[in-house]
């Protein structure tokens, strides 16, 4: 696998604190079964530790800096699943049914992560909004992925 540089940047209101953003990588051609199973939903929480113990298995994360850009290095080319969520604003949906809100959010990294991990990243997001798209890493070329979270539920 070659090893490239991507630059992955992601824009919010400036309305909203954007410090409590994480974005995560997860390769489609990671090897989610033999993954380690996270110690507790807060792990998700902590980009160091997901990255020091989880890069191996194709996890990547990092947090989103005070202009609301974030940038991943090194990252192998192939297809992804990226995760962005965000600690400052809250889903109406997950108040009117917080099981269906974390069991949708398991479904939507099912292919990326073994059932234990997407339940406690579906736990560690609660009732904050959260997004996932599908990209492609290109060798010797830069990926954009932005989002905006619109207004806050509460």
């Amino acid at each position: 696998m070659c090893q490239i540089q991507v630059l992955l940047y992601i824009y919010f209101p400036k309305s909203i604190s954007i410090l409590n953003i994480v974005v995560y990588l997860f390769s489609k051609e990671g090897d989610y079964e033999i993954e380690p199973t996270v110690s507790s939903y807060i792990i998700w929480d902590l980009p160091n530790t997901i990255n020091s113990k989880y890069n191996k298995y194709g996890i990547y994360a990092t947090k989103v800096d005070g202009t609301g850009k974030y940038k991943f290095q090194n990252i192998p080319v192939g297809e992804y699943t990226v995760f962005v969520k965000s600690k400052e604003t809250t889903s109406g949906q997950a108040f009117k049914d917080k099981k269906g809100y974390v069991s949708q959010i398991q479904n939507m990294v099912s292919d990326v992560l073994n059932e234990e991990n997407a339940k406690k990243l579906g736990e560690n997001v609660g009732y904050h909004k959260c997004t996932a798209a599908t990209i492609e890493i290109i060798k010797n070329q830069e990926t954009l992925f932005s989002y905006d979270f619109g207004i806050t539920y509460i």
